[in-house]
């Protein structure tokens, strides 16, 4: 009976030294999403754009049916994402810095759903590495940063891998899966993938699985999806269905532009995934790495599990390459999660000694990777500047121009009204104007031009000039 005692302690002191270190780690992992937030911060014109569209309720409360437009398809979004910005913002009283913190808190929430759903799908042993993968990846830590539609992708994507899963224990799962396609027509287009994945997993549920779907939870899940959906439908209504038609054009619509993507692109961006950059022996690893992956799916392909997560790095990578646009590596979010926890497997069959030496390894080089990032391009730098200009504009009235393109150099309308005084006229107002139409005084005449730029660009006679970091300002007094 000594004996057994003796070996319980020993077992509870090693569960307990093993908890603390997972609970140092995830610390860690959480501690970096919100180390340096304002001066890492990427505040550009996507973030603009949300911004003055969220601002704008704030301001003047309507109800709008849409949101942002898919690229250059025509398409609108849903409203939701743009009302979440409009709520934050509103806490802020305009501050764009609170949508740092939420884009590291979005990223935080990721990373607890990341370690929940493999933990239910596999051990918690997988579900800690995955957490370590994802939660130290220097890639997904810069996109965090950010607050655009693809903030969410990634967290979407796992809850919407985690209902498909439980579908196969109970239908009424079914009607979070509605709920969840219903919030993807609000967040991003690259999420669209899963409009062809769950009616396969549905066939696929039906057949092998054997499982019958009830005609109560049929008859809810299209009731919630068109709840959710619903603001789109409003609009479709007021201009004869032109949004839903759109995929139809899109499919008849002869591209300009021709897909060059290869299979590289996609090597090198889950290369960066892992760790940041790519060279020729990162790239052999991913490849094999790859293939253990595909080989791994194969052999358990009679597990659900594997067939659902196959399926979904399948179809992201087949749509990847079949878009015939321009192709971004953002697109490709919702997949990386997937890509940790298949990775996860492998590395959980790998002794212990062995794997905590890896995974120290991995940890190392991203943190390195992260701390070394650059921050004189961040909102920091950003409010700085503008405060600076804001002390020569005084109570003046200016014009804001950008030499360069508003497209490459955006951002500037909003933080000069969230930060300073807001211009009379812009470079941004051809974008954006129809936001803020009663904000624009062509009818009024200016006190001086502010000239905003980036590069070596600059007016030919300029009163005052202001740096910081990589931005000048030129002011021209009239």
């Amino acid at each position: 009976m000594g004996f057994l005692d003796k070996d319980r302690i020993t077992t509870l002191k090693l569960s307990l030294l093993t908890h603390k270190w997972i609970i140092i780690v995830l610390s860690l992992a959480i501690f970096l999403r919100f180390w340096n937030v304002p001066e890492l911060f990427f505040f550009g014109i996507d973030e603009e754009y949300q911004s003055l569209l969220g601002w704008s309720i704030v301001k003047d409360f309507h109800v709008i049916w849409i949101g942002t437009s898919m690229a250059d398809t025509g398409f609108y979004l849903g409203p939701g994402f743009v009302y979440l910005h409009s709520f934050l913002l509103s806490i802020s009283e305009g501050d764009p810095v609170i949508l740092g913190y939420a884009g590291s808190t979005i990223g935080v929430l990721t990373m607890l759903v990341i370690f929940f759903v493999t933990q239910n799908l596999f051990t918690p042993r997988t579900a800690f590495i995955a957490t370590i993968l994802y939660g130290f990846s220097n890639f997904m830590n810069i996109y965090d940063r950010k607050f655009w539609n693809p903030t969410l992708v990634p967290l979407i994507s796992l809850l919407m891998i985690y209902v498909l899963y439980k579908t196969s224990v109970n239908d009424r799962w079914w009607v979070a899966v509605a709920f969840l396609l219903g919030v993807i027509v609000h967040i991003h287009a690259s999420l669209f993938v899963y409009f062809l994945i769950v009616p396969i997993i549905f066939l696929i549920s039906s057949r092998k699985e054997r499982l019958k779907v009830s005609i109560s939870t049929i008859a809810m899940s299209i009731i919630i999806f068109i709840t959710v959906y619903s603001p789109l439908i409003v609009y479709d209504i007021a201009k004869n269905f032109d949004n839903l038609k759109t995929p139809l054009r899109l499919l008849t619509r002869q591209s300009g532009e021709v897909s060059t993507i290869e299979w590289g692109f996609i090597i090198e961006i889950i290369s960066r995934s892992f760790f940041s950059q790519s060279n020729f022996l990162l790239t052999m690893g991913i490849v094999i790495l790859t293939l253990c992956i595909l080989v791994q799916i194969w052999q358990q392909r009679s597990h659900y599990k594997y067939r659902l997560l196959g399926l979904v790095g399948i179809t992201y990578i087949i749509m990847f390459l079949l878009y015939p646009g321009k192709i971004l590596e953002y697109y490709l979010l919702g997949c990386i999660p997937v890509l940790f926890i298949l990775t996860s497997v492998i590395l959980a069959r790998i002794p212990r000694i062995t794997l905590t030496i890896l995974l120290t390894i991995y940890i190392f080089v991203n943190i390195t990777a992260f701390i070394r990032t650059d921050s004189t391009s961040g909102l920091a730098t950003k409010k700085t500047f503008v405060k600076k200009v804001s002390t020569e504009i005084g109570t003046q009235k200016y014009e804001l121009v950008t030499p360069e393109p508003y497209l490459r150099n955006g951002s500037w309308r909003y933080l000069f009204q969230a930060y300073s005084k807001t211009p009379i006229r812009s470079t941004a107002d051809g974008m954006f104007g129809w936001i803020y139409q009663d904000e624009i005084l062509n009818n009024q005449t200016s006190d001086m031009t502010l000239y905003i730029s980036t590069n070596e660009s600059k007016p030919q006679e300029y009163d005052i000039k202001i740096t910081e970091g990589p931005f000048n300002a030129y002011i021209i007094n009239k």
